[in-house]
């Protein structure tokens, strides 16, 4: 499990069987790859149909063989009643060996003479290692995927899980370890260990894969999923008030997430593989043979045209996913019966929306994972197809399960699976077409981005004009007032003008009045020198007259007093 999921319990493990299941392969950073993506995927329908009609034809030439078997071992049989049969024509050897049948076929109550189960002949595979690279570290939304397979019974799963960010957005608390992830995040790890748990523990029956799609159902999974996510409590704010019911909104989902996986059964010997798929959501499974790509699965989604492949309905919103608190259904495709051989192997791929949903045809998709398997090793390959993935954008976590069955020589697989490239015309139809199509596109962008900025210089100058506009009422105000002003001072200087001109009128000149000034100057001196002696004079008098009064008063004073 990845090194991010804490809170989470360990995984149920095997008992009884012995299944080779490796952990899911390193997390790489987004700088390891380069960039690039895009949606949906190209359906051949032909030879999907051709394998069904063989299948059809198949299965009831068996069922005629099974009946006939049936009919000549009841004809051979003796009869139930003792009466119908007379003693004496019953032999003893027919009914000894009818005991020893039942003796071998009998499984006892305590297992001491079970019949072993009859082991299937694997057949020769190349695993890819499956991978789980996040968008954003320690926050990816896709679980590890799971690669299991019982080399025993040839059985094998392939399974992908990818939670919702947007319904599953909710940050949850786990309240033993403290950590807080999404609901998208606890939601596919969750789910994960609940199918890998199932798996295992149906290794144990006599058909797992029938037994696995009996319990793996709504019921089941919720079931499962509450005591696995018992921990987790909606992560509160200090202060906040935990949300009304199950959800904030109706556009969430308490721990939503999405599930695509392939239970299939190989038969080396016979050369086959039965493949049946279940799903929840849009994640998907892929065959891949040399004649082309297989769509196993179908999106739950609402597609306008009812095909939610075709490229025009890239990212529809989902019809349902695995959650909670709203009602799914698990979609089971019925079995495919597929053969292989050396020089015509399958590969089955199971993986999440970001592997193939930013592909802008499903054609894309297929040319680049053909394109990538050509490689000397798997390691190499897995290498490669992630690089495939990621140089069309890497939008959106990936992770990715796939086997190739038929080959376990590389070089064998490269050459059979990559032939589809030079063999069919439509990848070099299609990609000229591309070509031509983004030199136009790339035509006709400059020619609007041309458009744009004259349509920004346009603007530019409207602007320009009306904030010109807007001086320019501004300078017109102020020229009014200046205006205003000037009218003022323009009557301010003709009242002067006239002052001066009236002064001019009188005939005198500044030396003239100069003149007059000094005369007037020695006139009021000798009449101020007049003043001046005469009032002198008269202070003279008048202290005269004073000093003879003083003179006087003492004798008076004299005089009275003596009276």
């Amino acid at each position: 499990m990845h090194n991010g999921q804490q809170g989470l319990p360990d995984p149920m493990t095997t008992a009884g069987q012995t299944v080779s299941e490796e952990p899911a392969g390193p997390t790489f950073a987004a700088g390891e790859a380069t960039a690039g993506a895009g949606p949906a995927a190209w359906a051949v329908e032909a030879p999907v149909e051709q394998i069904l009609v063989e299948e059809s034809a198949t299965a009831h030439e068996e069922e005629q063989q099974q009946a006939e078997k049936v009919a000549a071992e009841v004809e051979t049989q003796p009869g139930e009643p003792a009466a119908e049969v007379p003693a004496d024509e019953e032999t003893e050897e027919p009914a000894a060996m009818h005991v020893e049948e039942r003796q071998e076929a009998e499984v006892s109550a305590d297992g001491a003479s079970q019949v072993e189960e009859e082991q299937v002949v694997p057949a020769p595979m190349i695993r890819l290692k499956e991978f789980n690279i996040q968008k954003k570290d320690e926050a990816g939304e896709d679980s590890d995927p799971i690669y299991i397979f019982d080399d025993k019974k040839g059985i094998g799963l392939l399974c992908v899980f990818d939670g919702l960010g947007g319904a599953g957005a909710r940050l949850y608390e786990n309240s033993k370890t403290h950590v807080t992830h999404t609901a998208a995040w606890v939601a596919s790890r969750t789910l994960r260990e609940v199918v890998n748990a199932l798996f295992l523990m149906c290794l144990r029956e006599s058909d797992p894969i029938a037994e696995f799609l009996n319990r793996f159902d709504e019921k089941y999974i919720k079931e499962q999923m509450r005591g696995l996510t018992a921990d987790w409590r909606v992560y509160l704010k200090p202060g906040e008030e935990p949300p009304q019911g199950l959800r904030f909104n109706s556009l969430t989902s308490e721990f939503p997430t999405t599930v695509a996986g392939c239970l299939f059964k190989a038969d080396g010997d016979a050369c086959t593989v039965e493949a049946t798929t279940f799903w929840v959501g849009d994640s998907r499974v892929y065959l891949f043979n040399p004649d082309g790509m297989y769509f196993l699965t179908t999106d739950d989604a609402d597609a306008p045209n009812g095909d939610p492949f075709a490229p025009e309905n890239m990212d529809l919103k989902m019809a349902q996913t695995v959650c909670l608190d709203k009602p799914f259904k698990v979609n089971v495709e019925k079995p495919l019966r597929l053969h292989f051989s050396a020089d015509r192997p399958l590969l089955l791929m199971a993986a999440t929306d970001g592997c193939f949903g930013y592909f802008t045809n499903p054609i894309l998709f297929e040319q680049m994972v053909r394109t990538t398997i050509v490689a000397e090793t798997p390691e190499q390959w897995g290498l490669q197809l992630r690089e495939g993935i990621m140089s069309n954008g890497f939008h959106d976590d990936i992770s990715m399960a796939a086997v190739v069955i038929g080959t376990d020589v590389m070089a064998v697989a490269s050459r059979a699976l990559n032939a589809r490239l030079g063999r069919d015309d439509i990848f070099g139809d299609f990609c000229a077409w591309r070509s031509e199509y983004e030199q136009e596109l790339q035509r006709r962008r400059d020619e609007t981005d041309g458009l744009m900025a004259q349509r920004k210089e346009m603007l530019e100058k409207i602007n320009l004009a009306k904030e010109n506009g807007k001086q320019r009422g501004e300078l017109q105000q102020a020229l009014d007032e200046l205006n205003r002003q000037i009218d003022e001072l323009q009557k301010k200087k003709e009242a002067m003008e006239r002052q001066l001109g009236a002064m001019a009128g009188q005939g005198l000149s500044v030396e003239e009045m100069s003149q007059s000034k000094s005369r007037l100057d020695d006139e009021w001196k000798q009449k101020k020198a007049e003043l001046d002696e005469y009032e002198y004079g008269s202070k003279r008098s008048n202290s005269k007259y004073y000093r003879k009064y003083r003179e006087m008063m003492p004798k008076l004073a004299a005089d009275e007093h003596q009276q």
